[in-house]
């Protein structure tokens, strides 16, 4: 039941569609006058607002940027189209995977949040997409391989082919769309998964011989990066084209942006703190990623 949505998270994404701590930071005075909106709505004062589709983005902080921009051009009203932020905390793909519950409890959750939207709004249809995968990349795959054998991990031992990986993400693709239909039926629409942002280049990483040193980083450096830039590229390139190859043989959608392609590394002018893009290209991204749901 870990990942079970709390009413306290559930009542944020009801007034400002999205649970992530940042958002209300984000909106200043504007929190209060959606609050106050909401509770009107909710007690019948106030005519439900007609959404046709609800773009639910769940999983890490990265979410809440790429659910702000049509958030933003639209609030206080609700457009046809919205799109919101479930975060579900500092979770990773790995994680998601091995965890007996992550996926139930995210199909209970996103059927309540649909349940409960729709006492405020007309929602026809759901897309959900997964935003899982940028702190793989930059911690977790390379303690992975720490725990198979102290010592800098080369890059042959980083990059994912194993069968076994590509096994579990297929499963879990495929678990997740079932679930997701048998709870939400007619409503529920596509499935995807968000292209992680690429590595940051601009930031001194770490390289850690063994787990407790790793360990000793994450609770220490704020957003660590293990590995040398030019092995955390070839690694992202890796991790982008198995999920792309997954989600196609499993009917759902990766939902891959040129600009990440075309740079293969996260640039300054689109991040303050080389791990989330939280500038103008956020912007950009939560509109590309509504444009191909659509």
């Amino acid at each position: 039941m870990k990942y079970i949505i709390q009413p306290e998270s559930l009542s944020l994404i009801l007034s400002i569609l999205s649970n992530h701590p940042k958002r209300r930071t984000f909106l200043g005075d504007r929190y209060y006058t959606a609050q106050r909106d909401r509770r009107i709505s909710e007690n019948g004062s106030q005519a439900a607002q007609h959404t046709s589709c609800l773009h639910l983005v769940v999983g890490d902080s990265h979410g809440e940027f790429f659910t702000r921009k049509l958030f933003k051009d639209s609030f206080p009203s609700r457009p046809r189209n919205t799109s919101a932020c479930f975060h579900t905390g500092a979770t990773t793909m790995l994680g998601a995977m091995n965890s007996r519950t992550y996926l139930s409890d995210l199909a209970i959750s996103t059927k309540i949040i649909v349940d409960r939207m729709s006492l405020q709004s007309e929602i026809d249809k759901l897309n959900l997409s997964l935003s899982l995968g940028e702190i793989d990349l930059r911690t977790k795959i390379y303690i992975e391989a720490l725990r198979e054998r102290d010592g800098i991990p080369t890059e042959e031992r980083l990059i994912l082919t194993s069968d076994s990986y590509r096994n579990k993400l297929a499963f879990t693709i495929s678990w997740l769309q079932e679930i997701l239909h048998s709870a939400l039926g007619t409503r529920m629409g596509k499935v995807s998964i968000v292209m992680p942002p690429p590595p940051s280049l601009s930031f001194p990483y770490q390289l850690p011989k063994t787990i407790s040193e790793a360990s000793y980083l994450i609770h220490t450096v704020k957003y660590p990066r293990f590995g040398a830039g030019a092995i955390r590229c070839a690694l992202w390139r890796s991790f982008c084209e198995l999920l792309s190859e997954v989600c196609n043989a499993q009917g759902a959608y990766f939902l891959a942006h040129k600009l990440y392609i075309h740079h293969q590394s996260l640039s300054p002018e689109w991040s303050d703190d080389g791990c989330h893009v939280n500038k103008g290209l956020a912007s950009h991204l939560g509109s590309y990623i509504a444009h191909m749901l659509n």
